[in-house]
This record gives C-alpha cells, structure tokens and sequence, in this order.
C-alpha cells in the first residue's frame, strides 16, 4: 500500500484536489464489498492480491502483499456506482496547513472499482472552479482548494476522468475469509 500513496503522491506534480479536513471516519460509507481482488496499479504489468475489510468505524482497510492503507468513501450517487474517496491520517488533530487530497472512485461491472486523481488542469481545474474551489497556483503546481464537502462532491460528480488519470484498480477476485 505504501505503492498506492506514492502513486498518489507522484501525481501531485500535475496538481492536485485538495481540502482541510473535510471528511472524518464518521462520514465513511462501505463501497468495496469485503474480500480479495486484485491491485493492478496503471502503467505496470505486474498486480498484487490485496484484501479488502470494512472496520468498525466504517473506514475500509485495503491491505496488499507490502502494506495496507485505510481510506474512506462517501457515496456520490444514489446507485452506488461513484464515490468521493479519502485516504485516513494517523494523527487527525487538528492542524495549519493540513490537507487532505480527494480521488473519484468508479464500480464497473464484474467487481471492478477504478480510482481516478484529478489534476488542477484544463477541463479539470474548471469543474473544480465552477463547483466552487479555488485555484492556487505554486512554483510548481497549481491546487484546486476545495472548503467544503457539497463543493468537492459538486465537482466530483461533474468529473468525465479518461484513462490517464486511473491511478490503479482493483478487481474482484473472492470473498476470502473475513
């Protein structure tokens, strides 16, 4: 999983979705049904089996072969099919400066669920402005600064993500044991 949050991070160059704290564990709504599937990171060959648990709090645990990361989703859609997604801080005191960046997550058909990154660029840094984020530029990227939850899930919704923004996918392969 330690591979899952620096390909997060490596796409920061481009810019990035970012919000203060937006989400807690209390927001967080199962997506992924428990199990096994398999973690195909875009732009490798290779996949890793990953398992997949929902805790008590509601956040998901995602544990691969080298590390596991806890995320939250909070559903976009009636249907269950889009999500805003949150990677969880240890220490989530509050704190200045503190940001949390935001991917969309899709359910395929046949047990597939893609994670998107979207970036602060062309198309993408308009849907975000329109749905009322600001842009800031940096040295070296510009963020779309979101301040609150119905303005990211706003943006997130109006997303139309091609393929060079998959960060990775995940793919049932098993219910496993749980």
């Amino acid at each position: 999983m330690r591979k899952l949050i620096a390909a997060a991070f490596a796409l920061l160059l481009p810019g990035c979705w970012l919000g203060d704290g937006l989400y807690s564990a209390t927001d967080a709504r199962p997506a992924l049904p428990p199990g096994l599937y398999r973690l195909v990171f875009e732009g490798e060959e290779e996949s890793e089996t990953a398992r997949v648990s929902i805790m008590a709090d509601g956040m998901t645990r995602i544990e691969g072969t080298r590390d596991a990361a806890i995320i939250g989703f909070v559903p976009l859609d009636a249907e269950g099919r889009r999500f805003a997604q949150w990677n969880e801080v240890a220490d989530r005191l509050p704190r200045p400066g503190f940001s949390e960046f935001y991917l969309l997550v899709e359910r395929r058909p046949g047990g597939e669920y893609v994670f998107y990154y979207p970036t602060c660029e062309d198309e993408e840094r308009e849907v975000a402005r329109s749905a009322g984020a600001t842009v800031e530029p940096t040295p070296n990227i510009a963020i779309c600064r979101f301040s609150s939850r119905a303005s990211l899930e706003t943006a997130l919704r109006r997303l139309r993500p091609d393929s060079a923004h998959v960060v990775y996918r995940l793919v049932r392969i098993g219910e496993g044991r749980e």
